[in-house]
This record gives C-alpha cells, structure tokens and sequence, in this order.
C-alpha cells in the first residue's frame, strides 16, 4: 500500500504483486485447477527479485489452502495460520495482504498490484465448499469492508513509523486486479476507490487461461528505461499485452478504470438515473428505455449494460431535455482527448477509462465500464437484489429502484 493518495501517480519503482486465487471447483462452474497450475508456471518464468515481489495464496478446496512467494523457477512456502483461511469473514485475504507487504518489507512510495483471480459472479468471489458442504466466498461488499480495515490498521502502523500525509490521506493499492468476469462496473469503481488508485477489469466474461502473467509481471522486472514502470504504465500495458493474447475467435475486453474520479462518476450516473426515473414516471417512454437498455447489453444473457452506448443511444433518440443533459454528462466523463499515460500521469486529468481494449467486431459497442442491469439477465433478480443493494453507490442512488422496475 501507499501513503501518496493525494499526489499524481508514478513516481516509484518497486512492485508488490499478490494473487488471490479462488481455484475451487462447485457444480455447475468450469474447472480452474488447470489454469491456475498454468499461470503460476507463468509467473514462475518471471519471479521476483528485490524489485519485485510476486505472492500468491491459492483456494483449492477451504481445507486445501496454500501460500507462498514465487520465484525464478519455483515456489517458496509460506505459513498460514489456521484462523487465516477462512474466505467468509474477508480475514484470510487481509492477512494475506499484509503477510505479503511484510515479506516485501514494503514501504510507503512502492507500488502495489492485488490480483482476485477465478469465478465472480452474483456480486461474490473465489467461492469454495466447506467441510460442511456451506458455500465460503468473499461477496463484493465484503471485500470492501475487509480493505476499509487493512487500510486503517496499516495508516496507524504508518503514524506509528513514519509522518503521516499532509491533509491525513490514507494509504491505498496501487491497483486492483480482477482475472474474473463482468467487473468492470460503476459499482465496483465506486465501491473500491477508497482502497485503489487503479481497477483492472473486464466488462465480459475471461477465458480460463485468463492474463498473460509471463508478460505483464515480466514488464514490471524488466522495465523499459531507468525510471521502472509506475501504476498508470502499468494498467495500460497490461490492457494491451490481455486483448492481443487472444485471437478474434475468443472475443476478449480489458479496462483500466481511473478510480480518482469515481465520485464525479457516481454523481453523475446518480444524475443519470433520476433524469430516467423521472421520464418513465411522466411518460410512455418506457418501450424507448427498455429497447436502449437492450441494445447496450455487453453480451448475451449477462446483466450488464455498457454506459458509453446506454448514453450515445440516450441522446440519440430520446426527447428528454433532462435526460440528453445527463447522459452527454456521464458520456463525457468516461473518456476525453488526453495525452499518452507516459505523457501526463495526472489522474485527476485524465477520464474514468484510462485504457480499454477488445480484440473483436463483436465487443465494439464496448466503452470500458458497465451498470448492471438484471432485467437482461437469465438469472432471477432478486435472489441477488439484497446484496447488490449493500454496494455504496446504489445506496446513494436510484438506479437498483430504476433496474428492478425495468
């Protein structure tokens, strides 16, 4: 973690990588132990060095746990306490955090990448079956809370060793990677950005050999340039090195969301969704919004629109002064003409989507950020609706009463 959340990104060297591997499998869900073995062996052509340091703590079952450092060529252990291993609670992936900064014998200033990897979905993550036959997961809000306490357990250790920021910032990651399915949303944006400069998602689903970790850990080793490769380089190249991995058969979409702006985000998504809620409570427009809606569908059966199409579509076709005015807001937002990361590092100038990529015709509708939208789903609504309504921006906003109407 850093303590320089007040200040322009990159300006520091040293990496702190931790992965967070749900390889667990259920019924009904792909089998990840394969693709885990495959990408540990890729981070094993890499290995750390005293710049960087690459952890990985992996869920086969709830019982079958492991943790270690990677290194050139193999795997060093590391204890796990048993009160540690619990995914429920969020406490085994806080001790992992902090297991690995210490072992990194990280300090203020070095970069930080933290990895959740395997099956997302229904707002939770890295699922595995207890002894008792109980589902273990992390669910999104959850996640958020564990953050929230890491990160004032470590601001005090900060006080404790070292002046705090002016202006008392708390310390954040670096970046949070998700190698999962369909994260790349304004509720996990705005849930995530009191704990990370960066989020690394995608809006559709990940092939199960998911990120190409020889490549992109091997560009934090091997940097180009005397300077290192800060957070900003970083989630561009590895938006890059992910979509041209994949062939146009395997239709595959990455963003690098700016989460310094995740509150003019959420305010105007919040603006957004009033202006709609406000038309179809006044008018017949119903048929319009739910026929935009489905064109801005990231993907078949998934619950997802892309913001960017929801808004172009918005302004497009509805007559709606209020909500023309809400959606262009939004819209401009998520991007704008900056200059290349390597150029200006000012995150608070730079668009909500610093970097998006897709490799296909069939994703080009795709902006880089998404909203959930359960009404295109398969699945049924409400089984999820009380925990997707524990996310922060939907109790700040109308849109959870705006999409279950729909």
């Amino acid at each position: 973690m850093s303590n320089d959340a007040t200040e322009g990104l990159g300006k520091r060297t040293k990496w702190t990588v931790m992965v967070f591997m749900g390889a667990a499998t259920l019924d009904g869900e792909s089998s990840l132990v394969t693709a885990a073995d495959d990408d540990i062996k890729e981070m094993m052509t890499v290995g750390s060095d005293d710049d960087l340091h690459i952890f990985v703590q992996r869920y086969d079952q709830s019982d079958v746990v492991s943790r270690f450092k990677v290194l050139p060529g193999r795997l060093e252990p590391m204890p796990i306490p048993e009160d540690e291993r619990r995914l429920d609670s969020g406490h085994a992936l806080a001790t992992f955090i902090e297991a690995s900064l210490g072992a990194a014998e990280h300090q203020p200033g070095d970069n930080s990448l933290l990895v959740l990897w395997g099956h997302a979905y229904d707002f939770a993550f890295g699922r595995t079956r207890t002894r008792n036959g109980a589902i273990d997961a992390i669910d999104f809000a959850e996640l958020s809370g564990t953050l929230r306490e890491l990160q004032h357990r470590y601001a005090q250790r900060l006080i404790d060793t070292w002046r705090p920021q002016p202006g008392g910032a708390l310390p954040t990651l670096d970046v949070i990677g998700f190698d999962a399915c369909d994260v790349a949303t304004v509720e996990m944006a705005t849930e995530l950005a009191p704990y990370a400069k960066l989020l690394l998602a995608s809006q559709v689903a990940v092939p199960i050999p998911g990120w190409p970790y020889h490549r992109i850990l091997d560009r934090l080793r091997n940097p180009q340039g005397e300077r290192g490769q800060d957070a900003l380089e970083f989630g561009a190249y590895a938006v890059r090195r992910y979509c041209e991995t994949y062939s146009d058969a395997m239709p595959v979409s990455l963003s690098c969301l700016n989460l310094s702006r995740s509150g003019d985000l959420a305010a105007a998504a919040s603006g957004l969704a009033n202006a709609l809620v406000s038309l179809l409570l006044r008018s017949d427009a119903r048929d319009l919004v739910l026929d935009l809606f489905a064109q801005a569908q990231t993907a078949t059966d998934r619950p997802y629109i892309d913001v960017g199409d929801l808004c172009a579509g918005l302004i497009r076709e509805c007559q709606d002064d209020a909500v023309v005015s809400a959606a262009t807001t939004l819209g401009d937002l998520l991007t704008s003409h900056v200059p290349p990361v390597e150029k200006n590092r000012d995150a608070q100038q730079r668009p909500i989507v610093i970097e998006h990529g897709r490799n296909a015709g069939a994703l080009m509708r795709l902006n880089g950020l998404s909203l959930y939208a359960p009404h295109l789903g398969t699945d049924d609504p409400e089984e999820t609706k009380d925990i997707y309504n524990r996310f922060q921006f939907v109790r700040t906003a109308v849109w959870s009463e705006l999409v279950h109407s729909l």
